[in-house]
């Protein structure tokens, strides 16, 4: 998760837009480097959500059989 934040809620949407496109402008260019092994490793793939707003964010500890992990997310609902 990326937190965009300042004054103008218009930059922080013009600015998170613009790192999505980056983002999938760089996958492309991993990927097409890597043409040439896809034959062992599958494309690398991103998915990209960008929400605007006010957004009350904290962590979470997550007990499991797999082990423990952090993760921060917006509280259900907000």
């Amino acid at each position: 998760m990326i937190l965009f934040q300042g004054e103008n809620p218009d930059e922080h949407a013009s600015t998170a837009v613009r790192a999505a496109l980056a983002i999938a402008e760089k996958t492309a260019v991993a990927n097409a480097a890597i043409d040439d092994a896809r034959k062992s490793h599958p494309p690398i793939q991103v998915n990209i959500g960008i929400g605007s707003g006010v957004s009350h964010v904290g962590s979470t500890r997550i007990k499991g059989a797999a082990g423990e992990r952090w993760t921060s997310t917006p509280p259900p609902g907000r």
